[in-house]
């Protein structure tokens, strides 16, 4: 049913593309140009904006040999600035999405604002895809102060970017001094757990929420957004303390709570490990258990990741839970050759964690980037046993120094 009803949504979408392109309706609604920057925006209207954090260096501290290898699918630079990151509220604001590839924030005098809009791919708001579009539903009107989150299309059910791309938003509201003005939350959905148990858990109220991906258009009287929290991919450390801060205090500990966990992906339709029975034969000698993160709750789940010594898993949206682990815990990613992403050697050495990978090659050879994200993955069991080894040797290694 799952599954059919995700080959439902993508058709509508496709159809709700080809449709808002070429059929002109309610065009008074696009965007008649662009501020290239959102300092330019409030240069030009006096708008309320603050800064929170300033411009800084950020390196990736990643092996240079996983950089390397994931330049061709996802590439991201080693070192770069992050920009500041700022909160703004914008009168008679809109917003727009597709849902998938952008969101723009719209100005009063009907321009794309830079910095707080998006559109996968490019950082020029004159690429916004809003330019390309013909039909314009009316929006819906908020009264009041609303507040968007909206990321694109993975925000609606990818627990990454809901995670790390979404909610730290709220934080960036807070440090502004400005959450208790906000009467209504633009999120992109709310229908899966975790999405109802952080937002729970951060204490907003349901009768606030509104649901970006199904209404697309609102305007409000004041809209306020916020700059991206990877503006150049790199997570920052920002988010990763707020994370922390915010949910480690409600995690729940699994009766018996193993230290050393393998992910399973076995509830996924991807990046399956393929010869899992194997592998997990090969772990039971070491202690390792078994876990299917669907099947917890989200604060099982943080409790499940704080408690953990040694993680090993297929690349996969449940290791942004390792945000939550002690310092000097010890993490194994497994990938296939084709498509090895840093993200989570990244989030990583934020929260100062042993981070290894292993990546394998197997046939057929992904061709293009779905194939690649999607491709599930023959683990190279002797390989795998050896670097395990490695990790649990170094890891008795610290326990006996820190007696």
């Amino acid at each position: 049913m799952f599954h059919i009803n995700r080959l439902y949504t993508r058709a509508h979408r496709k159809i709700n593309r080809i449709f808002e392109r070429y059929i002109p309706y309610n065009k008074s609604y696009k965007p008649k140009g662009h501020y290239n920057t959102l300092s330019e925006y409030v240069s030009a209207t006096g708008a309320e904006c603050k800064e929170i954090y300033p411009p800084e260096e950020s390196a990736l501290k990643v092996q240079d040999e996983l950089i390397n290898t994931s330049q061709k699918y996802h590439p991201v630079p080693k070192t770069g600035i992050q920009p500041a990151a700022y909160v703004t509220a914008v009168k008679s604001g809109r917003i727009y999405t597709d849902t998938i590839n952008f969101a723009a924030v719209i100005s009063e005098d009907n321009k794309v604002i830079g910095d707080i809009s998006l559109h996968i791919g490019s950082t020029n708001p004159a690429d916004n895809g809003i330019f390309n579009q013909s039909y314009f539903n009316t929006p819906m009107g908020l009264k009041g102060n609303a507040f968007h989150t909206l990321i694109g299309g993975s925000g609606e059910n990818n627990y990454f970017h809901w995670m790390i791309d979404s909610l730290p938003r709220l934080h960036l509201l807070e440090k502004a001094g400005w959450l208790d003005k906000i009467d209504w939350f633009i999120v992109p959905k709310h229908n899966l757990p975790y999405q109802k148990d952080t937002l729970r858990l951060l204490n907003i109220s349901q009768t606030k929420i509104v649901e970006g991906h199904e209404i697309q258009h609102i305007q409000a009287e004041n809209l306020f957004a916020t700059t991206f929290v990877r503006n150049i991919e790199h997570i920052p450390l920002w988010a990763c303390q707020f994370l922390r801060k915010k949910f480690l205090p409600v995690a729940q500990r699994i009766i018996h709570s193993p230290k050393r966990i393998f992910i399973s992906r076995h509830d996924s339709r991807s990046r399956n490990v393929k010869n899992e029975q194997q592998v997990m034969e090969m772990l039971g000698k070491y202690g390792f258990k078994k876990v299917v993160l669907s099947d917890l709750t989200f604060a099982e789940q943080v409790g499940l990741f704080e408690h953990a010594e040694t993680i090993i898993a297929p690349h996969g949206a449940g290791l942004t839970n390792l945000v939550f682990c002690k310092k000097g815990a010890n993490i194994i990613e497994l990938f296939a050759k084709e498509y090895t992403p840093v993200l989570y050697a990244d989030l990583a050495s934020k929260v100062s964690l042993n981070y290894n990978y292993l990546s394998s090659s197997s046939h057929p050879i992904a061709r293009d980037l779905r194939s690649a994200m999607n491709k599930d993955i023959q683990v190279p069991i002797i390989e795998l046993e050896k670097l395990v080894k490695e990790v649990l040797t170094a890891e008795e290694h610290v326990s006996h120094e820190a007696v």
